[in-house]
């Protein structure tokens, strides 16, 4: 009985560790999207800045995601510029950015 509840417990430690990485990994994508607009918007303008981070974020490997400096730091946008205009320029997010909309302003 005492291994049963053990491994129930394990088991349940195990799970919330992965929970916790998707929640980690999900808030990392929605500070990269905000990072990536103004870059987005000036490479793009005209166009809808936050359907475009979309498709970049889209296409970011969860390493690029995670990589991005987080909170203050994150105005620092200038050294990661080429790496979002790399990320840009690759097949399947350039596809996806020939359909961004033209912005409503």
């Amino acid at each position: 009985m005492m291994m049963k509840t053990v491994g129930i417990l394990a088991l349940a430690a195990w799970s919330l560790s992965g929970c916790a990485g998707a929640v980690i990994y999900g808030e990392s994508r929605k500070v990269t999207r905000e990072a990536v607009r103004p870059i987005i918007a000036e490479a793009m303008p005209g166009r809808d800045a936050d359907a475009a981070s979309l498709c970049v974020v889209k296409g970011m490997t969860p390493g690029e995601v995670l990589s991005l400096p987080n909170s203050d730091t994150i105005k620092a946008t200038e050294s990661f510029a080429p790496v979002v205009r790399g990320i840009m320029a690759r097949p399947d997010v350039a596809a996806c950015l020939a359909t961004v909309p033209a912005s409503a302003a």
